[in-house]
């Protein structure tokens, strides 16, 4: 909710001021790309005890966000020749969909990686091992051991809990919520290398942002197209 909302709201806003501000974009988009860099980035601090914090920050970062894709676009319109305009917004909303699967692949491929070694190392070695959640002395033990964490990977959490409760290799039955606690923790810890890169994306947009001319001689009653 905050998110789309925050998105939405940042839009709003950022396109009430372009014409109050008399097309100054290049002030406006400096702000919207500095508060969607400066508040993505900081949503690396989540972790599961600080969740109302994290909520703030997100609507910062969507209302950032907002404030950059949806003028972007109107922005566009507005500066390319009436015969364009049409061009202009599919190349407008090209780039913002190849932009995401870039941006998607970068980040999925980095979070998943971060999220096995911290799985790995947090749930299966420290939790699930060391304090003998289940036994890893035997071969069937560690591949129970490594069976859970893999299904704590993909959300499979009723079949952790029937494991929990029916393998001989389980030495301890009631360690769920430790091992959910830790694994939090895990996923925590690994979210946090996604809204890192995001601060290099969200950099080269505000560095940008200082280029961008004003559009306040474009400001007229004209109309394209009319109806």
């Amino acid at each position: 909710m905050p998110i789309g909302f925050g998105i939405i709201g940042g839009a709003v806003i950022c396109l009430v001021l372009i014409p109050i501000t008399k097309g100054r974009i290049r002030a406006l988009m400096i702000f919207f790309t500095g508060m969607m860099t400066a508040c993505t980035g900081a949503v690396a601090v989540s972790n599961p005890h600080n969740l109302n914090a994290v909520y703030a920050i997100i609507t910062f970062a969507s209302i950032g966000v907002g404030g950059v894709i949806i003028p972007s676009s109107i922005i566009a319109q507005i500066a390319c020749p009436d015969e364009l305009i049409a061009t202009i917004t599919a190349i407008t909303l090209s780039i913002r969909y190849i932009g995401g699967a870039i941006g998607f692949a970068v980040y999925s491929n980095l979070f998943f990686r971060k999220v096995t070694s911290s799985l790995t190392d947090i749930v299966a070695t420290k939790t699930l091992a060391m304090r003998g959640i289940i036994n890893p002395l035997t071969p069937e033990g560690l591949a129970t051991i490594a069976h859970v964490t893999e299904l704590i990977g993909n959300a499979r959490f009723a079949e952790i809990k029937e494991i929990m409760a029916t393998s001989p290799m389980v030495l301890q039955r009631n360690a769920y919520p430790v091992i959910i606690a830790n694994a939090q923790e895990a996923f925590a810890l690994a979210y946090r290398w996604p809204y890192y890169v995001s601060i290099a994306f969200g950099g080269v947009c505000f560095i940008l942002s200082f280029f961008v001319g004003d559009i306040g001689s474009l400001l007229t009653a004209q109309v394209a197209a009319p109806v």
